[in-house]
């Protein structure tokens, strides 16, 4: 995710969660680069058995020093009390967030962020497929 469109749906998304100082960052464990931050700070396994290092943090750190390496963003935020989840794929294009109607209005509403609103009900296929 691009280190402009991280900060600006971090700004949008702080509005919606009443823990934006309590935030989760998954980054996968394949990076060859991954940011020393993330090493040593717990892991979980994530979507196709891939294992994810886990750091906490604010959402005020979107941007270096959340980068998971280099200047890519953690593939998953969420926050302490769950009120949305940003998540991706390590071959995905696109970030999908899951949150409140007004969180996702917000979303759709900020002219630099390419956004579509897609339901729960609706399946998402991968842009790769």
């Amino acid at each position: 995710m691009d280190l402009e469109v991280a900060t600006t749906l971090a700004s949008i998304l702080g509005e919606h969660t009443q823990t934006p100082a309590s935030v989760y960052f998954l980054a996968w464990e394949g990076y060859a680069d991954l940011n020393d931050a993330y090493r040593g700070s717990g892991t979980i396994l994530g979507s196709y058995g891939r294992q994810m290092h886990v750091r906490h943090g604010s959402l005020a750190d979107v941007g270096p020093v959340a980068a998971a390496r280099g200047t890519d963003m953690p593939l998953w935020w969420i926050p302490e009390d769950c009120s949305w989840t940003v998540g991706n794929d390590i071959y995905a294009r696109s970030v999908y967030v899951g949150g409140s109607a007004e969180c996702i209005d917000d979303i759709l509403q900020q002219p630099l962020l390419e956004s579509v609103r897609v339901a729960a009900s609706e399946k998402v296929v991968a842009e790769d497929y």
